[in-house]
């Protein structure tokens, strides 16, 4: 999703970074185009872990941490809601 993520991007990477069309009467046109796909894998794939690494596991750390908290709190809040409404849980 990166790379096709948006019009602008797909300009930048495949017309700007790439030049894609500017390699299309290259006699290794399709090693060239083999190797760009292969490199865009690898530098997403790259990010994806990073964004795993760095933000998805310490937020779920901080989820999983703060959860039953959280979890008792909104018990509190829900009887006392109940409570003023008159409605049996």
């Amino acid at each position: 999703m990166i790379h096709a993520n948006s019009d602008i991007m797909r300009r930048w990477l495949w017309g700007d970074m790439l030049d894609a069309v500017g390699h299309y009467n290259a006699p290794f046109l399709p090693l060239y185009h083999l190797g760009s796909v292969a490199a865009i894998f690898i530098v997403c794939t790259i990010i994806d872990q990073l964004r795993i690494k760095l933000i998805e596991k310490p937020f779920f750390n901080l989820w999983d941490r703060h959860w039953d908290d959280f979890l008792a709190w909104y018990k509190k809040l829900e009887t006392k809601v109940f409570a003023k409404m008159k409605v049996q849980e």
